[in-house]
Parts: structure tokens; C-alpha cells; sequence
């Protein structure tokens, strides 16, 4: 048998890869048929238009780097939906929506990085007005899965960027638990299982954060603590999709999260 040409080899392999990515796309939609999202009207790949995951990956083209990892790929696209929503809503009330998802808390009182995601946030809500003004879909969900050495995004998006708050199916204080199969968007990490309580909630961007119960917090293995605590994140807390969560009873009450938080606290100036 004749040997097969490079550029042979190479058309196979985007047929196959062509083929492949119908079923992350199938996957994502039995998904989102399955939960009961906060929006009446949700589509992913609307027939006869470009797909939101298309505008998506040309929104946020800019800012993406050679060596990005499937982290770094999430983080960008949770930042480009937050802008991307925001600049979907009115203007005067879109600080407040930016300060209730980036708070204090949650940065962990890190002024520089805060004003540092304030003006990415900024420069993308002036792209999405300047480049993508005809876009008026609100995007509710995502999913990026690695197929062979590229990444397939999948992109869930409501037909009108209205919807009712009182249809939000959380409100803070509730007790989460993190979906099977969902990674943390800063490490990539599996934390499906993963209990806490909603501590804010952003309903423009579809984020709520999330502090984790006590039993959750004891079970966070060393060295993602050490390492969370080298890159500035906060271990005791995180920032989710709504639709990454489903309500559970809770496991401990919030003095017993405070005890030990103060005991992991205390152990890492320990070890200092």
C-alpha cells in the first residue's frame, strides 16, 4: 500500500476532528435540556446564523495567548461573558454588578487585581459595543472541552437578554453542591462534590460565589491550599456559573466554616 501524503494524513485528521466536534456539541445541549436554567428561551446553535461560540472566540481573540492552558482558556472566557453581558445591560447599573462579582472577599482585599479585571472588563464591554453592537444575545453557559490539541467551546445563549430575577432558582445562604464534572476555573482542577453556601450572587452574568462548608474546606487537600495561597486565590472561596451548582441541605452551620477557617489560617502562618 501506497504511503498516505503528509497533507493526506493532514485532511483525515480534520475530518475526523470535524466529526468529533458534533458530539461535545450534542453532549452540551442533552445538558442544558436537563437543567432547569433561569432563562425561558435558550439556544445553541441557532439554524442559518453564526453560532454565539464562533462570536465568542472572535470576541475574546485578542487576548489570548500561544501558550494558553485549558485553565487559562475558561478564566478568559468567564471574564469575555461577564463583559459581554454587562455591556447587554444598563449602563448605570453596571458597577454595581461588577463590584457584587469581584468583591473584596473574594480577591481577597487585592486592590491592583481588582482594577486590573475592572479594566479588562471595561476595554471588553467597549469591544463588544464597537465590534459585535448588532449581538444581542445574552450568554447564559459554556463548555470547553479538549479535542485532540484544540479546544471545543460550546456556547448556551438566551434569544433576548431579558429574564426575571424571580425565576433565578438561588439565593444567598443556600447550600450548594458542585455539579460531577466540573473543574475549577482557576487550577482545572475536578471539583464536583464540592458543598458551600452562596454568599453573592451576580444574576446579569449568571455567577454566584460561593464559600465552602467546613467539611468541604478540611478535605481541600494541602497542596491546592499552598498553592492557592502562591497565586493569590482565595481557597475558601470560589466564583461559579449558576448552572456548575444544585441546592442541598447543609452539612455544618457558619460558625463551624469560621472555626476553620481560622484553623487553616492559623496553619499556613505556621508554617511561614
Amino acid at each position: 500500500m501506497a504511503k498516505k501524503s503528509k497533507a493526506f494524513s493532514e485532511l483525515l485528521r480534520l475530518q475526523k476532528m470535524s466529526q468529533g466536534s458534533e458530539k461535545p456539541l450534542k453532549s452540551f445541549e442533552k445538558k442544558l435540556r436537563e437543567k432547569s436554567l433561569p432563562f425561558k428561551e435558550i439556544v445553541v446553535s441557532p439554524s442559518g446564523e453564526v453560532t454565539m461560540s464562533e462570536v465568542l472566540e472572535d470576541f475574546i481573540e485578542p487576548y489570548r495567548k500561544s501558550n494558553e492552558t485549558k485553565g487559562s482558556m475558561r478564566t478568559l472566557l468567564t471574564i469575555g461573558i461577564i463583559a459581554w453581558n454587562l455591556a447587554l445591560s444598563p449602563e448605570s447599573k453596571r458597577q454595581e454588578m461588577i463590584d457584587r462579582v469581584f468583591n473584596k472577599d473574594l480577591l481577597k482585599g487585592d486592590k491592583r487585581l481588582k482594577a486590573d479585571i475592572q479594566g479588562l472588563i471595561d476595554e471588553l464591554i467597549a469591544r463588544k459595543n464597537r465590534y459585535f453592537s448588532e449581538k444581542k444575545r445574552m450568554i447564559v453557559d459554556f463548555e470547553l472541552k479538549e479535542l485532540g490539541s484544540e479546544y471545543h467551546l460550546s456556547v448556551a445563549s438566551s434569544l433576548s437578554p431579558e429574564f426575571s430575577e424571580s425565576e433565578f432558582a438561588f439565593k444567598v445562604g443556600d447550600s450548594v453542591i458542585v455539579k460531577q464534572g466540573v473543574l475549577d476555573p482557576d487550577l482545572g482542577t475536578d471539583i464536583g462534590g464540592w458543598q458551600g453556601r452562596i454568599v453573592t450572587i451576580e444574576r446579569q452574568s449568571n455567577l454566584i460565589g460561593i464559600e465552602w462548608d467546613s467539611i468541604t474546606l478540611k478535605n481541600i487537600p494541602s497542596s491546592v491550599i499552598d498553592q492557592c495561597e502562591v497565586e493569590n486565590l482565595d481557597w475558601a472561596q470560589m466564583c461559579l456559573f449558576s448552572t456548575d451548582v444544585e441546592l442541598t441541605q447543609p452539612r455544618d452551620t457558619e460558625e463551624d466554616v469560621a472555626a476553620i477557617i481560622e484553623q487553616i489560617a492559623s496553619n499556613i502562618v505556621g508554617a511561614i
